[in-house]
């Protein structure tokens, strides 16, 4: 019995597997053949006329997409609800449970053990759900995507660096979100690492 693995092609040429690239504007696949380069960034034939109309008028679709970061707050309030409610009914269980021994270091040890669990969930939650679509339920509820920087869909290891940077640099506060209020692009220092960005979606 064989499995044979299906390797990602052009959207017009079948048989193309190499050299492949995501139109700026769309994000779908395409070989070189398909796609031009308009000030830099390729673009597929549907997007090329729309992006060059764009840069004629001096009007970028693209830099008007980009989320704000109350959106982007709410998206991670919202998450952080549907994260943390299972935790907040573990941790109330344990430590009644933990009460009737009367042993402080054991309601700190389950105090601690539930901080890293729920830090771990955070991760795997985000990063399972932002490769799969870069959305999570916030973020679909928020109408709000993590892209890559050349609006293609993230790879794995995008989609595990992300909440793992924003994991260690948000125990500095808000100075994970500080440089978004300072660049066009609205990057946070979890998007400088792993290359993305958020955008608005319709």
């Amino acid at each position: 019995m064989t499995t044979e693995t299906t390797a990602p092609h052009c959207l017009n040429h079948f048989d193309a597997f190499e050299d492949l690239q995501h139109c700026t504007r769309c994000g779908r696949v395409f070989c070189g053949d398909c796609l031009v380069m308009l000030q830099g960034e390729p673009y597929c034939a549907a997007c090329k006329t729309e992006r060059a109309l764009d840069v004629q008028s001096g009007v970028d679709p693209m830099q008007a997409q980009y989320a704000t970061i109350l959106r982007r707050f709410c998206a991670l309030f919202v998450d952080n609800i549907i994260v943390g409610i299972p935790f907040q009914v573990l941790s109330g269980v344990a430590q009644f449970a933990a009460a009737f021994y009367h042993s402080v270091w054991l309601q700190l040890a389950i105090a601690v053990s539930i901080m890293i669990l729920v830090m771990l969930a955070n991760i795997t939650y985000e990063a399972l759900m932002i490769r799969r679509n870069g959305q999570t339920v916030g973020k679909m509820a928020l109408k709000i995507k993590v892209v890559r920087a050349d609006g293609g869909p993230l790879s794995v290891r995008d989609a595990w660096i992300r909440p793992v940077v924003r994991l260690f640099a948000g125990m500095l506060c808000a100075a994970d979100y500080f440089p978004a209020f300072f660049n066009a692009e609205r990057m946070c220092i979890h998007d400088m690492a792993a290359k993305t960005r958020v955008i608005n979606v319709p």
